[in-house]
């Protein structure tokens, strides 16, 4: 009885450690869809003058498949870009400042003329490249730190159950 408790308290503590590392991952992954998006905006801005729904429809990563969620329950763009950004936030891997970040693109997005839009895209494009290279940074130090603690962690518990 005891080697199964020194096991599963071995396993859950390492899973734990993976988990949290994971979410690390996954919040770099998502800057990079949501730079990627960006890009993909200021591209059919510039040379399509696409309408916000549009715009809208035509994004791709998990930030838009939300956003098409949301779109598909209300015309307002920008009612689903917040909606959406509310749901992304719930989510672990997803930080304030990514949030922050995407509604304020939200609110600005169809505000000003196609030259606005894309220097606007830009400036928030650089500030999400920004948080990626920290996202990236973190992922390296921190997730290895997680994992091998996780693993020790267990280790150390289950070799006391023992």
């Amino acid at each position: 009885m005891r080697l199964f408790l020194a096991a599963a308290v071995f396993g859950l503590c390492t899973f734990y450690g993976f988990s949290a590392s994971g979410d690390l991952k996954k919040r770099v992954q998502l800057l990079s869809e949501l730079s990627q998006m960006t890009a993909g905006m200021a591209l059919e801005i510039g040379y399509t003058a696409p309408t916000l729904d549009e715009l809208a429809q035509g994004c791709r990563g998990a930030f838009a498949q939300l956003l098409r969620q949301e779109l598909s329950e209300t015309d307002d763009v920008h009612a689903a870009w917040s909606a959406a950004t509310k749901r992304l936030s719930w989510y672990g891997f997803c930080g304030d400042e990514e949030a922050e970040l995407l509604l304020k693109m939200g609110a600005g997005l169809g505000t000003s003329d196609a030259e606005g839009q894309l220097s606007m895209l830009s400036m928030y494009r650089e500030q999400l490249s920004q948080l990626k290279a920290d996202a990236e940074e973190r992922f390296r130090v921190k997730g290895k730190l997680m994992r091998s603690v996780g693993t020790l962690l267990g280790a150390g518990i289950a070799v006391l159950i023992v």
